[in-house]
């Protein structure tokens, strides 16, 4: 019941659905393209637009991801969680059905931004799309696990957002999501060790 309302909310939202399409677009064809004109001999082992892609497919799951579990925040804050609260669910199932909703928008995130590889020539075979699929589903549960021990403690959706701002942004930028980490300096190389998202990189 959890995981079909929050899915179902999802998809009846037609702007959200655009802009989890088009805007990680747009930012692997535009953005990515385009700053690698600023690095053309950066690194010949590098190629720019292919590192920036699989930077938007993390976060673009990991932001969409962590975004869903507002919902939380909503059924506090208008009185839902209540009427869950004396449905014959249990806390773990209410927190398995959150979990669930959000591992399936970033596998909804995740098969499209899939689809636009083909573009960049990113075509990969069929274990490789099974392990990526693989890894989005591992990604979304533990971000989206994250996102529910923030939401749990969070009392409206305007403090929601805040702190996922303070909690995504760390996350994204020490993954080595859109530089290197070979040629940071070690403590930055050290605190990123304790990234989730790194490895999933």
């Amino acid at each position: 019941m959890i995981w079909y309302r929050d899915v179902l909310l999802f998809f009846r939202n037609r702007l959200k659905l655009m802009a989890v399409l088009f805007v990680p677009t747009l930012l692997i064809l535009f953005l990515g393209t385009g700053l690698a004109t600023f690095f053309p001999n950066y690194d010949n082992s590098i190629n720019f637009p292919h590192f920036f892609y699989s930077g938007i497919f993390v976060l673009s799951i990991v932001v969409n991801v962590f975004d869903s579990t507002i919902s939380l925040v909503w059924d506090k804050e208008f009185g839902f969680m209540r009427e869950i609260l004396v449905a014959p669910l249990s806390k773990t199932e209410i927190v398995i059905g959150k979990i669930a909703g959000a591992t399936t928008r970033g596998l909804f995130q995740g098969i499209l931004l899939l689809m636009v590889g083909p573009i960049l020539g990113i075509m990969p075979n069929l274990s490789q799309l099974l392990l990526l699929l693989v890894l989005i589903i591992l990604i979304s549960i533990s971000i989206s696990s994250i996102g529910i021990i923030v939401a749990s403690y969070m009392k409206c959706v305007e403090s929601f957002q805040l702190i996922s701002q303070l909690v995504v942004s760390p996350l994204v930028f020490l993954s080595g999501a859109f530089f290197t980490l070979e040629r940071v300096p070690k403590w930055i190389q050290t605190i990123s060790l304790s990234d989730p998202i790194f490895y999933a990189l």
